[in-house]
């Protein structure tokens, strides 16, 4: 695990995958000229002081073709 910030109670909390079916796969944009495919794979819905929210958790196409990577996804926090 990453961490970027430090620990908040509040924060931690369980959420529900909903998982998009279409898998339609588009090119994310990197800080490089690089456009690796991915799909969106769902999102996660949970609540946080009482605040219902949703992000996005997304699944690069040439990972899931691994055997050791296909499970790795990812989420963007807002900013």
């Amino acid at each position: 695990m990453v961490r970027f910030f430090s620990n908040q109670r509040k924060v931690f909390c369980k959420s529900n995958l909903q998982t998009d079916q279409k898998k339609k796969p588009f090119e994310m944009k990197t800080t490089t000229s690089r456009r690796p495919l991915y799909v969106k794979y769902g999102e996660l819905h949970f609540e946080i002081d009482g605040i219902n929210c949703q992000l996005n958790v997304y699944q690069n196409v040439e990972f899931s073709k691994n055997r050791v990577t296909k499970t790795v996804c990812f989420s963007l926090l807002p900013t």
